[in-house]
């Protein structure tokens, strides 16, 4: 039933109602995957967008009040450096996390620390008290 894939046709009314879920579900992974994959287009094209519409802006402020060379320079590269994309959302991000059991916890370090081949853990354990040393 797809491309590349042998010539099986489905006899029962079972096997017929299986092949019609797969494909509608491999339907719905594609969609969903192309819309992702057009939404981060998107809105990496926006956040670019906004950024060059504040350097710009940035530029006539300069201009018009007659700023001198040097520290325009200064400025707009301060401005870049503060226009830079964030980094990606990470996990020690979600406020989540913090309620999750210490078992659960240390799976997604692991599995973490494995993907990203880090020595240490991406985020620290959470405590449920305080440590004496904290401030």
């Amino acid at each position: 039933m797809a491309l590349g894939s042998t010539q099986v046709f489905p006899v029962i009314s079972n096997e017929r109602v299986f092949n019609i879920v797969v494909l509608l579900g491999r339907a719905m992974v594609f969609s969903v995957v192309v819309s992702a994959m057009l939404s981060n287009a998107a809105q990496t094209r926006f956040d670019l967008k906004n950024r060059e519409l504040a350097m710009e802006e940035l530029t006539r402020f300069l201009h018009a009040f007659k700023i001198q060379p040097w520290l325009r320079m200064q400025a707009r590269q301060q401005m870049s450096v503060k226009l830079m994309p964030k980094r990606p959302q990470a996990v020690k991000d979600l406020c989540v996390c913090a309620c999750a059991s210490a078992c659960v916890f240390d799976m997604i370090s692991l599995i973490l620390r494995h993907q990203t081949g880090a020595l240490q853990p991406p985020f620290p354990r959470p405590r449920s008290q305080p440590h004496p040393l904290d401030p």
